[in-house]
């Protein structure tokens, strides 16, 4: 199982702010089950998940579902429609999450971001809140054997630039 310990709570935007996006580190799987955790108690939440799930019937069934948008890679033209429609979902009141390295990263480092990964809460207009998580390379299966803990740091919402 997973166990949870949080930094920052505090800095997740109260409801009444409207929406939010978080931009988090991405180690492993386990990770996914820890933002989802973090929002309980904040909020409905989607994701900017990779069109490879589609091919998953429960993963696809679960982006389906939690109001979360594909992102098709290397296909600029897919991308500004993945934009629109995570801005719908946006403007509806929910928070979405990205991992903007587009990958899971190969270490305790983090990977470079993706150059559209910011374009997400730039065209929506809503805050970013980065989380850095420490789950390590948690595969499903060691989550279910054995007990793993999983730190996040919340730090303090940010605007994109280019709208204040």
């Amino acid at each position: 199982g997973l166990t949870y310990e949080v930094h920052g709570e505090e800095n997740v935007p109260a409801p009444e702010d409207g929406p939010f996006m978080l931009y988090c580190n991405h180690q492993s799987f386990a990770d996914i089950c820890a933002t989802l955790w973090l929002m309980k108690d904040h909020g409905m939440m989607g994701y900017v998940s990779k069109e490879e799930w589609r091919k998953y019937p429960i993963l696809a069934d679960v982006v389906e579902y939690s109001r979360s948008v594909y992102l098709i890679r290397n296909n600029p033209k897919e991308a500004v429609k993945s934009l629109g429609e995570a801005k719908k979902i946006l403007d509806l009141g929910f928070n979405m999450c990205i991992f903007p390295e587009g990958t899971r990263s190969k270490g305790h480092e983090m990977g470079e971001f993706k150059a559209g990964a910011f374009k997400f809460a730039e065209k929506a207009k809503v805050p970013i809140l980065p989380i850095w998580i420490t789950c390590g390379k948690t595969t499903a299966w060691l989550m279910m054997k054995t007990n793993i803990m999983c730190s996040m740091r919340l730090l303090h919402p940010i605007r994109c630039p280019k709208f204040g």
